[in-house]
């Protein structure tokens, strides 16, 4: 096992707390971490063939290998079980599991997951299974891919195959990861696989992709009655760029009703907000009978990805939308401060008040859904040493903003868990491998792993939230005459 466990045991002062039915973990995705990409029958995704595009990557690397986790999946469950996380949410390859797309199933791409999935058991850490995260087989992007209607069909066929197969070993699925960024860098602003510059086809794939997802709920819902069923969605608070500008104020109307409502609001309201229809209507395709009873299928959770908040500016260019983000398209060398306000190397800014924002929203305008935060970490610039990574920003990163989830529970939120982002360091999609997120550094020369600092830290405050568990359980346990100094009674006091 390529894998370095240094004995650490330094206390972190302020840790954050929470309740004792708060699950904790740490998450990845398929294409970024398996490799394996041409192993066992798996067939091709439309990452595959864009990191095969010359000029795509960042780095010119592309998932080929990754993090090798196809041939190493036993060593990362150990990672797992060593940092003490209750909790793994991973994703299934679609084109490892049916290399078209549809038809024939790749048994051994069903028992990689088998085996991957009793290990999880085996090692007492529940999974949360990710159908979609972004590597569409490629078969299908050749028929249209999510700009056709029938890709709906396809998935659920997928859906159905995986549930066949895995469905007794998985009982917490979320259908589709962040279908905002999926469509728009890939349909619209062509920085991601497929690579299309295509407005048109970014609203048909948003509008299918959420079809996608009620029919999977649906499905899996009917299929298992103890399934717990939930999608991830990307959130962001929304500022204006320039306090004293009103037609900034505006940006934020417009960026609030594309990014947050157009996915938030037809999943858990039924309607799209007409609002933004009625500016985009050219592009927006048909909404046929039943499509939004579909969408607005009933749910068991709503997963959050959150980073950062999102600064706009107001842009009459851009037709129907009116507005354009502060962030760079091109993420900086590394990260930097500015005004006193840490960035990270992906030029995001350190806002852990927004997880707070988030969870409030959803409380006061959803009606307050059980969530997830499904993702949440930094990138920052990581350097062995001794055989260490003292990744103290990182580390600093996550306690604001646990921090900040452990406040809004306070408040009433009905935050049930908490997921860092990641597990590994991953091949960060058209970035390659130059910004890491891991709490376990990665040699992708060797394949060794390290433990980072922030993932000790995890371990210790698992440590505290386990102990705090089982004193909850031992108050909660009735206390018989036995116990009390007195033999022969079974009265209960």
């Amino acid at each position: 096992m390529h894998c370095k466990f240094k004995n650490k045991s330094a206390l972190f002062v302020g840790q954050p707390t929470f309740p004792t039915d708060f699950l904790i973990g740490t998450a990845t995705s398929a294409f970024q971490i398996e490799g394996a990409w041409q192993t066992e029958g798996k067939g091709e995704s439309i990452w595959d063939r864009f990191c095969h595009t010359t000029k795509k990557i960042g780095d010119g690397t592309n998932g080929d290998v990754a993090c090798d986790h196809y041939h190493k999946y036993l060593d990362d469950v150990e990672l797992l079980s060593t940092l003490g996380f209750q909790t793994y949410r991973f994703s299934l390859s679609w084109a490892r599991i049916m290399p078209e797309g549809t038809g024939k199933v790749n048994m051994q791409g069903i028992a990689y997951y088998a085996n991957l999935l009793d290990a999880l058991h085996k090692a007492g850490i529940t999974p949360f299974v990710t159908l979609y995260h972004w590597d569409l087989p490629q078969a299908l992007q050749d028929k249209g891919g999510w700009a056709n209607r029938d890709c709906a069909n396809w998935f659920l066929e997928f859906v159905e195959q995986v549930n066949f197969h895995l469905g007794a070993k998985i009982n917490n699925w979320i259908t589709f990861n962040e279908i905002f960024v999926n469509c728009v860098a890939g349909q619209f602003l062509g920085i991601h696989a497929p690579g299309r510059y295509n407005i048109w086809a970014y609203y048909q794939s948003l509008h299918n992709q959420l079809r996608a997802h009620g029919l999977a709920a649906q499905y899996l819902k009917r299929s298992n009655a103890n399934n717990q069923v939930g999608i991830t969605v990307d959130l962001r608070p929304i500022y204006p760029l320039d306090e004293l500008n009103p037609y900034d104020h505006q940006a934020v109307e417009f960026a609030d009703l594309t990014m947050r409502r157009m996915i938030l609001d037809p999943i858990l309201r039924g309607y799209y907000p007409q609002a933004h229809l009625d500016r985009i209507k050219m592009f927006f395709p048909a909404i046929e009978a039943n499509d939004m009873n579909i969408i607005n299928s009933p749910i068991d959770f709503i997963g959050i990805n959150n980073y950062s908040r999102d600064r706009v500016k107001y842009s009459p260019w851009f037709i129907g939308h009116k507005f354009w983000p502060e962030y760079q398209a091109k993420a900086p060398e590394k990260e930097y401060e500015l005004n006193n306000v840490q960035y990270t190397s992906m030029g995001w800014e350190v806002y852990p008040e927004g997880l707070y924002e988030l969870l409030m929203l959803l409380k006061d305008e959803y009606n307050n859904p059980k969530v997830f935060i499904t993702e949440n970490g930094a990138a920052f610039t990581d350097h062995i040493v001794n055989d260490q990574v003292d990744d103290i920003k990182r580390v600093e990163f996550f306690n604001a903003y646990l921090h900040q989830v452990s406040r809004a529970i306070k408040a009433g939120s009905n935050c049930a868990g908490y997921f860092a982002w990641s597990l590994l360091d991953n091949f960060e999609w058209h970035e390659g491998f130059k910004k890491r997120f891991g709490l376990v550094y990665v040699d992708h020369q060797t394949q060794q792993r390290t433990i980072k600092q922030s993932g000790y830290w995890f371990k210790s405050l698992l440590q505290t939230h386990k102990q705090n568990i089982m004193q909850n359980e031992s108050k909660s346990k009735p206390l018989t005459v036995e116990q009390n100094g007195t033999r022969g009674s079974n009265v209960v006091y």
